[in-house]
């Protein structure tokens, strides 16, 4: 899609306008970032975020058999806050907040089904979501998050 608008478009507005049909249609690539604890923050709207953990989170950690959260909607959340703890056959993980703002919504369903968190880490098992006050400034885009985890792996 995006190198076919990229030869429609030529003027500086419709090269705006290309950017933003690619964001559009390439949301998980351009609107994700990533913790270095391998949570992710996606932008939903411009105020609007979810909060999971990465496929990296979930591979390490091995299966996914419990999922408990420590906060409520309506909750004011701090960037670093514990929001809850997954537990693997491996181990149990607290997983962290890397915005800060109100709780407005949480994936309960990840109580009952904490194997959907196996399945797609970062679509559909989004924990919480938030009113966006602040984010991390140590958020990485997919790029960065991905030389991370190799140097982690080194």
């Amino acid at each position: 899609m995006f190198s076919l608008t990229r030869r429609v478009f030529h003027t500086k507005s419709n090269s705006i306008i290309a950017k933003s049909l690619f964001n559009k249609h390439c949301c998980n690539y351009a609107t994700i970032k990533y913790t270095k604890d391998h949570e992710w923050v996606r932008y939903d709207t411009n105020k609007n975020v979810s909060v999971g953990i990465s496929d990296e989170a979930q591979k390490k950690l091995g299966e996914i058999v419990h999922m408990e959260f420590n906060v409520k909607v309506g909750d004011s959340i701090k960037t670093h806050d514990v929001i809850g703890e997954v537990e693997s056959v491996k181990s149990v993980s607290e997983v962290y907040s890397p915005v800060s703002g109100k709780i407005i919504e949480i994936n309960k369903e990840l109580s009952d089904n904490p194997g959907k968190i196996n399945e797609s880490a970062e679509s559909d098992a989004w924990m919480i979501k938030v009113d966006l006050e602040s984010e991390s400034e140590e958020l990485m885009d997919k790029d960065s998050y991905v030389k991370y985890c190799e140097s982690e792996e080194h």
